[in-house]
């Protein structure tokens, strides 16, 4: 996907999920799904068909720096395909991941599978902190 493919997607997405101003998601490649913050990120670096997605998960309650441990596990088992960090300016979990696209993505389908990866979230994070409250 080259850069004015990926423009051209993030516009269809702006369009798709209704974003209240379209410019700045271009510029700035951010939206909110399900009460998560995204930001989406082309980098040919990580190869030409690669999305990188950095979605909120959830919020490191304060005193529990045991769920660290938690998130270190989960980050190992998974074997880099999710990969748990904490904001630098906030106690804010952040999940990042690279997401394929096909050879022609359409926002719909980008739309749905962001929504879902939304969803995987929350379910994931309300499994660790119930697991280790």
């Amino acid at each position: 996907m080259t850069s004015e493919q990926f423009h051209s997607l993030l516009g269809e997405l702006a369009r798709v999920c209704g974003h209240a101003d379209p410019e700045a998601f271009l510029v700035h490649r951010q939206l909110c799904i399900e009460g998560r913050q995204v930001v989406l990120e082309h980098n040919p670096r990580h190869g030409e068909d690669l999305l990188q997605v950095r979605m909120t998960v959830g919020d490191l309650p304060a005193g529990a720096a045991h769920l660290a441990g938690a998130m270190l596990d989960a980050n190992f088992m998974g074997r880099g395909s999710c990969v748990l960090s904490l904001h630098p300016d906030a106690d804010v979990v952040v999940a990042t991941t690279l997401l394929r696209l096909s050879s022609t993505p359409t926002a719909q389908d980008l739309w749905q599978e962001l929504q879902q990866m939304a969803r995987a979230c929350e379910a994931f994070w309300d499994s660790i902190a119930t697991a280790n409250a």
